[in-house]
């Protein structure tokens, strides 16, 4: 059991998350000083999230939250299902193009048929603007009075016509001067108060012109949904919170008061992901699991992210899709479309496919009784004897088994086999699908996944675990208590961050030591003070970064400088930048110079992220409606009968067996051995 926290003014205050997924919305409140937590799990709202938000909500004993932390998936989905504003995007004269001519890469080498991805603005919509920067910062050619006011005038007629929503700005090397930029934002905002204007130097000020015209782009893109959105969760959650703002969960795996979140909603764009890597990092650290991949299956998708000595893994680049990058600093996860509402069907070759098309919240699986009419990964588990009908979500759902079976006699028809081959072939197909990503971000990075633990969560995750573990070979499962709110949980222990990055694109050998100090003390300012102002308090933890690569070549490395730079810190950098570049690569070039790309400082909030939480079960431990045995089919044997438990009964339990818990299901497979460790924690290990 974790120590509460002992100072007077955190009693008695709740720390709540609210992760809002594609097919449940999940709350976890953590009252501080007693470590107690309380938990809900409604269905989502698809169509107007904010309502199971506030159910959830509902369910508090107390309302008295001292902060809440919203986790939500809009910006995503706003992205990916082409719903967010219609755009027009100004960049420098002769670019207009850009957004359409890309990158020559392609994700699949020799497909002839691929299509690059629709960019989010229309190509009549891309205006260029008589102005040049120079690569140094330097005025090429001015931006005029005139010019502005026909710019202003254009925009006027576009937005008075019903035709834009939104306006993104990415001028010609603005990362090094934005002063351009700067007056065309400026005067727009001050002509259109009610249009969402996003500039590429306030959102990513980073080198590569199409990455920052995604970037910004995208910001825009979203800017108004995203802020009508945030008006109605504030509307809606505001009689909850005692006193304090609403926080949104960033992408970055911290927060940061709507406030601050809503003008770059751009940040918020893996929000419904960064909670499940946070929380998996905080089991993996109670546990001692000093390396650990994340694995939160829930509905719709599967998120899997890497955990080194308890911190989350970040990288500086993400592309909602293939093709369509965005430059924010985000918690290193790779998604793919595996979860229980994965679809599977017989594609025109004869295959069996699993996913990515889902049957989300409304209708979901058939078995849910909602009109779903196709086989999912959870009308399979259910055929498969893996799931209780009477206890799905802690017996609030009763689920329809007949309607699982003829969705997978259908299925299995088309298959040629039998209904309950069909249903372990789906799980098998989903299990192989869900290695292969754990396998993207362990073997292709030169990582071998056998020396990780496997955290599993999501309300899916632990009923596959096992399965996935042994395709990957990883022998350890951490399954924390209530696995599937982990998300709602990370959300409710992350801590106010604040990011700031800046492009440098010199040679070390070029740079003032005393230049950059400067940059950065700058830099640490800033980002503390953004912090203070969300509402942090006490001495935050400061963190600098700098990107290198060898001069001329194409991508960089970040490098940690830690939290101070003390003298000769340029020539560590080189030192340590070479070290990296020989561990990522396999080699390194020693007498090659060094360029520093951009840098980045990170500020975090102080407060203990424990929170001292009590996780010794208290109730709902899965003993109610779970039967002592249940027949289950497991791959390559016939139906066996395996005791099932609650996490509560569990002290040493050899597979196979099942614990049936309110918000998930923990399969033991054949050949595992489950414990239940001292912080409430199933640590499933293979014999």
């Amino acid at each position: 059991m974790l120590s509460p926290l002992s100072t007077e003014s955190t009693r008695s205050r709740r720390f709540t998350g609210v992760d809002s997924g594609g097919t449940f919305t999940d709350m976890v409140a953590i009252d501080v000083g007693s470590g107690t937590i309380q938990v809900a799990k409604v269905p989502s709202t698809p169509s107007r999230p904010v309502i199971a938000v506030a159910e959830s909500l509902e369910r508090l004993e107390s309302r008295r939250i001292a902060r809440l932390v919203h986790g939500t998936t809009v910006a995503t989905n706003a992205v990916l299902q082409r719903s967010g504003a219609r755009l027009c995007l100004l960049t420098t004269e002769g670019f207009e193009d850009i957004a359409y001519i890309q990158r020559i890469n392609r994700p699949r080498a020799y497909d002839l048929l691929w299509q690059k991805p629709d960019p989010l603005v229309a190509k009549r919509r891309c205006y260029g603007v008589r102005e040049r920067i120079g690569s140094e910062g330097e005025v090429l050619l001015p931006l005029t009075e005139e010019t502005v006011s026909s710019v202003v005038v254009c925009m006027e007629d576009l937005v008075s016509a019903g035709e834009i929503d939104a306006i993104a700005i990415c001028l010609l090397f603005s990362y090094t001067n934005a002063a351009h930029e700067q007056l065309l934002g400026r005067r727009l905002r001050r002509a259109l108060p009610d249009t969402p204007v996003s500039v590429s130097s306030e959102v990513s000020p980073v080198w590569r012109e199409y990455e920052r015209t995604s970037t910004v782009l995208t910001d825009a893109y979203i800017k108004p949904l995203m802020s009508r959105y945030f008006d109605d969760l504030d509307a809606e959650t505001s009689r909850f919170l005692d006193g304090s703002p609403l926080t949104i969960l960033k992408s970055n795996g911290g927060t940061g008061n709507v406030a601050t979140v809503a003008p770059k909603p751009v940040t918020t764009i893996l929000s419904g992901l960064a909670g499940g890597v946070v929380g998996g990092a905080y089991f993996a650290a109670a546990e001692d699991e000093p390396l650990a991949i994340t694995f939160d299956m829930g509905g719709t998708s599967t998120d899997i992210g890497l955990v080194s000595d308890g911190q989350v893994g970040h990288i500086n680049e993400y592309e909602v899709e293939w093709g369509l990058p965005v430059v924010t600093p985000v918690v290193d996860v790779h998604t793919i479309g595996a979860g229980g509402g994965s679809i599977a069907a017989v594609d025109t070759g004869s295959l069996l496919q699993v996913g990515p098309r889902s049957a989300g919240a409304r209708p979901g699986p058939a078995c849910y009784g909602l009109g779903g009419s196709r086989a999912t990964v959870t009308d399979a588990n259910l055929v498969l004897g893996r799931l209780n009908p009477h206890y799905f979500l802690g017996g609030t759902v009763k689920l329809e088994p007949q309607a699982a079976f003829d969705t997978l006699a259908e299925l299995a028809r088309q298959l040629q086999v039998s209904t309950v081959e069909a249903a372990t072939a789906v799980v098998a197909v989903a299990d192989e699908n869900m290695a292969n990503a754990i396998r993207l971000v362990t073997i292709e990075r030169g990582v071998d996944p056998r020396d990780f633990a496997i955290i599993a969560f999501g309300g899916a995750g632990p009923l596959h675990a096992c399965g996935v573990a042994e395709a990957v070979g990883v022998r350890r499962i951490v399954v924390p208590p209530n696995p599937g709110l982990c998300s709602a949980f990370g959300a409710a222990i992350a801590r106010l961050r604040t990011d700031r990055v800046w492009s440098i694109g010199k040679r070390l050998d070029d740079i003032s030591e005393a230049v950059l100090r400067a940059d950065f003390e700058g830099s640490v300012a800033d980002v503390t003070n953004q912090l203070y102002r969300d509402g942090a308090t006490g001495s935050e933890r400061v963190s600098l970064f700098a990107s290198c690569r060898y001069y001329l070549q194409n991508h960089e490395h970040e490098i940690h400088l830690g939290a101070d730079l003390v003298p000769g810190f340029l020539a560590r950098l080189r030192v340590d930048f070479d070290r990296a570049h020989e561990a990522a690569y396999g080699y390194s070039f020693p007498s090659d110079p060094v360029e520093l790309v951009h840098c980045r400082v990170t500020a975090l909030e102080p407060y203990d992220a424990a929170l001292g939480v009590d996780f010794a079960y208290q109730d709902g431990s899965g003993t109610h409606g779970s039967t002592s045995e249940r027949a289950i089919t497991f791959a390559g044997s016939s139906e066996l009968q395996v005791p099932v438990y609650g996490r509560a009964m569990v002290s040493e339990v050899a597979g196979p067996a099942v614990i049936d818990e309110p918000d998930s299901t923990i399969l033991v497979s054949p050949g595992w051995v489950a414990r239940l460790t001292g912080r409430g924690s199933i640590l499933m290990e293979r014999d």
